[in-house]
């Protein structure tokens, strides 16, 4: 399936009320998991830090 104008399309999707209640949901269950809005843990501001915090979850073997 293609789209002739993809940029109309997502215009008209993002005009729904049922997309804005599943970015609400969405906002909600990230935030629930302790993620900002583009998935990444809160309190890290850059790449650096996230290659730190994987870093140590490597040493410690766990998450978090």
């Amino acid at each position: 399936m293609t789209f002739q104008d993809p940029v109309a399309w997502h215009k008209r999707m993002t005009r729904t009320s049922l997309w804005w209640r599943s970015m609400e949901l969405r906002l909600s269950l990230v935030d629930d998991e302790g993620l900002q809005w583009n998935g990444i843990s809160k309190g890290v501001t850059n790449s650096q830090g996230c290659e730190a915090m994987i870093k140590a979850e490597q040493k410690t073997g766990h998450l978090g």
